[in-house]
């Protein structure tokens, strides 16, 4: 990838406040948010907008973990199909069994996320089988769950 590529989309990330960086954790290279805690992804257009051009391609990872996510997790990640992220980590979000149904719905419309960081969201037993029953069906695309940390009981 070109430096000057990565400076390009790295400028125009930092405008929105996000950064981007080179993730070993994830195998790519991430975007974040910078320094607030709380997010209302309803807002996030412009990081759509960075995401989905043709500069962005290079970015498949989308770090949202531990910002309190608000808004319509459907309406987002379908969003998202546009872009190059193939992994979405919304741990330690609160997101409970609603998000949890919610995420599980918008990938039905997004098959290019593959891997997917959900833990510490209090998803319990429910959120736990939705997850399930869409990986049994096929009718999402996900090849790495990870659940840690849920309340998730023996159902």
């Amino acid at each position: 990838i070109p430096i000057s590529k990565i400076t390009k989309v790295e400028e125009k990330l930092d405008a929105i406040g996000f950064k981007l960086s080179f993730s070993k954790y994830y195998g790519g290279y991430s975007v974040s948010k910078n320094y607030e805690e709380f997010l209302d992804i309803d807002k996030l257009s412009n990081l759509i907008e960075v995401l989905k051009s043709p500069e962005a391609n290079f970015v498949t990872v989308l770090d949202l973990a531990n910002r309190n996510i608000k808004g319509n997790i459907k309406n987002f990640v379908e969003q998202l199909k546009d872009t190059s992220i193939i992994k979405l980590d919304f741990s330690d979000n609160n997101l409970g069994t609603k998000g949890a149904i919610a995420y599980v719905d918008a990938l039905k419309q997004n098959s290019k996320i593959i891997t997917l960081y959900f833990n510490k969201n209090n998803i319990g037993d429910e959120g736990a089988v939705t997850f399930a029953n869409a990986l049994k069906q096929n009718s999402i695309s996900i090849t790495t769950l990870h659940i840690n940390k849920n309340d998730i009981g023996n159902k």
